[in-house]
């Protein structure tokens, strides 16, 4: 009987450990199919749950990019998130101006949070090819091991990323990302980041001030779901959930050598 009960508990301490696992979710890159001169209006969809838009529109040496998640699927995960676009410029310089909450839009799960989206977002020139299409440029709200701090719109026209600012730790992908039409945290089921961080409903706008640019010089648009180029990797076990494993797994053996041994 004490044996039973013994391997009774060290199950439920395997079980324990594996529930403790952080939960991992599907990133999707879609590529975007893309229409008109000026504007220029690209969209993506999976033909399911995920469809999003990006719009570029030049007046000028101004670049304005709005960015909008166009799914009337209620978002569950943070896999649904809309954190990123992704973009060639064959010639022509761009310098990041301003990122926003486009008129008409929200901030969901929040009251009286911060809308300055400078903070938040980043935008990158130099990507090096390290797109997930191989592109060169990119507006995220997510890191990928792409952006960080340094890259926010805040930091690139001469604000402080340092401790205690609004960008320090941005972008990182949980909070300020973009989900649905229609987004509920009630309807979000299992609790998670996407149904407990600010998010926007569900447009923001970006400006650039360009030079020696056309909107005919843009090319491989990519929009990107989720907060990792790639699928995730399985998670890395938290130290408690390693030691919750490790001792179901001592006790099952412990139990079945005295089984054994007896």
């Amino acid at each position: 009987m004490k044996i039973k009960t013994f391997v009774a508990v060290a199950v439920l301490a395997v079980a324990a450990a594996l529930l403790m696992s952080p939960p991992t979710y599907a990133q999707t890159s879609i590529n975007a199919t893309c229409s008109g001169t000026s504007p220029v209006t690209c969209t993506a969809t999976n033909g399911s749950n995920l469809s999003g838009q990006v719009v570029f529109s030049l007046s000028g040496s101004t670049l304005t990019v709005k960015f909008t998640n166009t799914s009337t699927t209620q978002l569950t995960n943070p896999g649904q998130l809309l954190t990123a676009v992704f973009f060639n410029v064959s010639s022509g310089s761009l310098a990041a101006g301003s990122a926003a909450l486009t008129g008409g839009s929200t901030l969901a799960n929040c009251s009286g949070c911060d809308t300055n989206l400078n903070d938040k977002w980043a935008f990158s020139g130099a990507l090096a090819g390290q797109g997930p299409n191989g592109q060169n440029f990119g507006v995220a709200s997510a890191g990928f091991g792409l952006f960080g701090p340094n890259n926010t719109f805040t930091a690139l026209n001469g604000g402080s990323c340092g401790n205690g600012t609004g960008c320090q730790g941005e972008p990182d992908g949980g909070g300020y990302s973009l989900v649905n039409v229609g987004y509920t945290s009630a309807g979000c089921g299992s609790p998670n980041e996407a149904c407990t961080a600010p998010e926007i409903v569900n447009s923001a706008t970006f400006t650039f001030t360009v030079s020696g640019f056309s909107l005919s010089n843009i090319s491989n648009v990519t929009l990107q779901w989720g907060t990792s180029v790639t699928s995730s990797a399985p998670p890395v076990p938290e130290p408690g959930t390693l030691v919750l494993f490790g001792s179901g797994l001592i006790g099952i053996a412990g139990a079945i050598r005295r089984r054994f041994l007896s």
